[in-house]
């Protein structure tokens, strides 16, 4: 019974400690976006609203400039969206990009504050809900993991032959009603994934989801998913280009 009694105590202490650093957290966060203290901290190099710490880290919107989309509203006056993306894309629809796919991970997402090197979501799942700043230039980047021709024959991925091809990708400037404005990827040569794959937008209980479906295109990938790694196959950047399906408009 002591033993017990003691086991239950750690465990709600444990618990009050990971309480009170998460509201520890909430509040930092909170001091970073509203500039209090002083200091370097505070600093507001572009009279934003928003402190130069809490752009880098919080918003992803530029310190040094005050409206960092040009659309005529600072930084601090826009608005967060919560989003969180649904991904229908198989890894069948990849035809022989197929058995690369990792973890049926077929899409990844980008965010202004995210892993540079994107965040998975699994095919038929959403992912986790992620406040989105609507100040920033490239907003919501969506890369479909299947390869590609790039999207400009004289701008390839690498320099060759061969050449290579690349995942596709654009960025997805998401308005506070969830619509959205499409753009070519902020990085990266590939192709636009409103072109090969169906792009949607809706807002549901407060939140809004992004539904990435299949497209006649999706499958339109390079022969034998030729890619830049070892075990998949280089292959020679030509043309005519051979896809796996109809050349989808680059």
């Amino acid at each position: 019974m002591e033993l017990q009694i003691t086991k239950g105590l750690s465990s709600r202490s444990l618990r009050i400690k990971k309480t009170v650093l998460a509201l520890f957290l909430m509040m930092l966060i909170i001091c970073e976006i509203t500039a209090c203290g002083t200091g370097n901290h505070a600093s507001d190099s572009d009279g934003d609203g928003l402190t130069d710490q809490a752009e880098m880290i919080a918003t992803g919107t530029d310190p040094f400039n005050a409206d960092t989309d040009a659309d005529g509203i600072p930084d601090g006056a826009e608005a967060t969206l919560t989003i969180q993306v649904q991904n229908n894309i198989s890894p069948a629809d990849g035809g022989p990009c197929a058995p690369y796919v990792t973890n049926s991970e077929t899409i990844k997402i980008f965010l202004p504050t995210g892993p540079p090197a994107g965040i998975g979501v699994p095919y038929s799942s959403k992912s986790a809900p992620y406040p989105l700043h609507l100040g920033t230039s490239c907003g919501l980047g969506i890369q479909v993991n299947f390869w590609y021709w790039t999207r400009h024959p004289d701008s390839p991925v690498g320099s060759g032959p061969p050449q290579n091809p690349d995942n596709s990708g654009a960025n997805f400037l998401l308005n506070a009603d969830c619509t959205f404005k499409k753009i070519p990827p902020c990085a990266g040569n590939g192709k636009e994934t409103y072109i090969i794959a169906d792009v949607t937008s809706a807002m549901q209980n407060g939140v809004c989801v992004i539904t990435v479906k299949p497209n006649n295109h999706t499958g339109c990938v390079t022969q034998n998913c030729c890619s830049p790694y070892a075990g998949m196959g280089k292959c020679e950047d030509t043309l005519p280009r051979t896809y796996a399906c109809p050349d989808p408009p680059l």
